[in-house]
């Protein structure tokens, strides 16, 4: 796979892009939550009859609710933002264990000097800082370019080789059959690098798109429990229970008269006739 990194680099710029829009989706849940908080609190303060408690309560119950489900968004948000450092961070230490495998010095790349914090495989949820990834990509493209301006190098080195003539009658036929081997053994790895990266931006923006599917669904569901509105009149609920039921099923609604299910009394007696010759017994139906 040919290196491209606008591609990739484009490809992490909408990552981050989702990212942000579930942060700020976040916080203005967050700040809904904290309000319907403060007006309970405050109620309860001056309502300390039973009657008022009871009605109350139902708010109570109402945000802790959302809290909780604000809670199993959030370990989805913080296993996807965990995850992706645990791959850049994998992948960026095995790429420079093979520079320094083959001798590619990189000391003169000073972003490539910063170390980062240790991933940790026992804590999954952890959260990492996400300047750090960024930087850590941003890393990855510094060494991917490295690896393919080598085996531009190393191409262009072979092809001078393959052109030259030993004046002592030499044969280089060798030597540079066994750089053609190395620079493709170079160029394997990188292949291999890119193809791990393109399979975490897919992944990653998976995850994070559904991660914030589940983050907007739920500010949308906030959004419509914080609208002013009537309160529910039993009326309401008669004419929502009269729309199910004409909903239904023709075979299901049968015997259904206004909301109310029509009693129905079916014989079980089974009339037999007599065998012949037998007088069955006289019957009367009134």
């Amino acid at each position: 796979m040919s290196f491209c990194e606008d591609r990739f680099s484009q490809g992490f710029q909408s990552i981050l892009s989702t990212i942000k829009e579930i942060a700020t989706k976040k916080e203005k849940i967050v700040e809904r939550l904290t309000h319907m908080k403060s007006n309970y609190n405050e109620a309860v303060k001056t309502n300390t009859k039973k009657l008022y408690v009871f009605c109350l309560d139902a708010l109570f119950y109402q945000y802790k609710s959302l809290s909780a489900e604000l809670e199993q968004i959030e370990s989805s948000r913080k296993g996807a933002n965990n995850r992706m450092y645990c791959e850049y961070y994998k992948l960026y230490g095995m790429v420079l264990a093979y520079l320094d495998e083959i001798g590619l010095s990189y000391e003169n790349k000073k972003p490539l000097l910063k170390p980062y914090q240790v991933y940790k495989d026992l804590e999954p949820f952890l959260e990492y800082d996400i300047g750090d990834i960024e930087n850590i990509f941003s890393n990855l493209m510094i060494v991917t370019n490295m690896l393919s301006d080598l085996i531009s190098k190393n191409d262009a080195k072979i092809e001078e080789m393959g052109t030259r003539t030993d004046p002592a009658g030499f044969s280089m036929t060798n030597y540079v059959n066994a750089m053609k081997n190395e620079n493709l053994v170079i160029r394997g790895q990188l292949d291999m690098f890119v193809n791990f990266l393109s399979f975490f931006l897919a992944s990653q923006q998976r995850q994070w798109d559904r991660v914030h599917r589940r983050m907007t669904d739920f500010a949308e569901f906030c959004s419509f429990l914080g609208e002013d509105s009537e309160p529910t009149a039993p009326d309401s609920i008669v004419n929502i229970s009269v729309e199910i039921v004409e909903s239904m099923d023709p075979v299901e609604t049968e015997g259904k008269v206004d909301g109310k299910v029509e009693s129905k009394v079916e014989s079980s007696v089974a009339v037999v006739d007599p065998p012949k010759g037998v007088q069955g017994p006289e019957m009367s139906f009134e």
